[in-house]
């Protein structure tokens, strides 16, 4: 049996969008025994996996000593191949040091000469969904181009644990099965440039509650978003919740699965609504739905073409109209649309 050990990215996003690629190399190699290696912070990500046997946590060490350390560890493990989707040579340095036979990746960062099977980034890279980059060096590795994010989809579960953690949660905040749960992320972790303004995003949140029974609101984030999670919450009145920074990222995929509306920025949480096709609003500014979009049928992404978009900057340097020609009235009426298709 083939060990086969794959990098994942940092970022929870990232982490999401190799997972199709994840899973067409446990089907090109079912006997294989795979093994996740990753930041703790994204490993929740596979805990449902199917394709996936073992995760193993590493430490943020950049440090060549450490990483050397690492590849030694990792010798230990006897792994026959080693998958990169990242793009830097730290995250190479283990895999070279443990003398894995086959090590596939990127040639970026340099690092080719640490690799036993290095491609060219793909040129069309910044006009197709990021999700083929990943796949894209599964076809190169098995010289079969037809491997690509066409018919694809986004793999994720709520692990027994996440919703173990999100039942609870839920509990105490007495939301109930019958109650229509509709979770906003106002947040975004890359820069301001991806954000529409809290005061919108709670101009809209009251519209929902008002016009959709039963309902109550959840504000979902991460501990930095808690001051700004609160602010939010009092803008919006008594039915709003802010849960940002009370879930580990296993209880929020598990709470935003329990989602009936999702409203988000482009972020980590967004792929994660996409991945578990909850009904879903995507709002874009700066960055690029074609390449990081949710890969979602259930998904609707609001964008406003201008002639300065996307400019993929964390601020912007001017009037920001990207995001201020979003109004409220038009994501509310998306919102409408998307839980009324017909």
């Amino acid at each position: 049996m083939e060990k086969i050990i794959v990098r994942v990215p940092n970022w929870i996003g990232d982490a999401i969008m190799c997972a199709p690629a994840i899973k067409e190399l446990k089907e090109r190699l079912p006997d294989s025994s795979l093994t996740v290696l990753g930041r703790e912070w994204v490993l929740s990500v596979f805990e449902a996996n199917n394709s996936v046997d073992e995760l193993m946590p590493i430490r943020d060490k950049k440090h060549f000593t450490l990483l050397i350390q690492e590849g030694l560890k990792l010798k230990n493990y006897s792994f026959d191949m080693a998958f990169a989707f990242t793009n830097s040579i730290s995250s190479v340095i283990p895999f070279f040091f443990a003398n894995i036979p086959i090590r596939v990746g990127y040639a970026t960062d340099l690092r080719g000469f640490m690799l036993t099977n290095s491609y060219n980034v793909p040129k069309n890279k910044k006009k197709v969904h990021e999700v083929n980059y990943y796949l894209n060096l599964l076809a190169k590795y098995f010289n079969d181009p037809g491997i690509t994010s066409e018919n694809k989809s986004l793999i994720l579960s709520p692990s027994e644990k996440g919703k173990e953690e999100a039942n609870k949660l839920l509990a105490n905040l007495s939301v109930t099965e019958k109650k229509f749960v509709i979770i906003i992320n106002p947040f975004a972790s890359y820069g301001r440039a991806k954000k529409w303004s809290g005061e919108r995003f709670a101009e809209l949140s009251k519209k929902l509650i008002e016009t959709i029974p039963d309902s109550v609101l959840l504000i979902a984030g991460a501990k930095k978003d808690i001051v700004e999670g609160n602010h939010v919450a009092g803008m919006i009145g008594e039915k709003a919740y802010n849960i940002a920074g009370q879930t580990t990222l296993s209880g929020l995929i598990a709470v935003i699965h329990r989602s009936d509306l999702f409203i988000t920025n482009d972020s980590g949480p967004m792929h994660i609504g996409a991945a578990l096709n909850r009904p879903m609003i995507a709002i874009f500014g700066s960055t690029n739905p074609i390449t990081t979009g949710p890969l979602s049928k259930n998904a609707t992404v609001i964008r406003e073409q201008v002639s300065c978009s996307p400019c993929l900057l964390r601020e912007c340097p001017g009037d920001f109209m990207c995001m201020e020609l979003i109004t409220v009235e038009k994501v509310f009426e998306a919102c409408l649309k998307r839980l009324n298709p017909l």
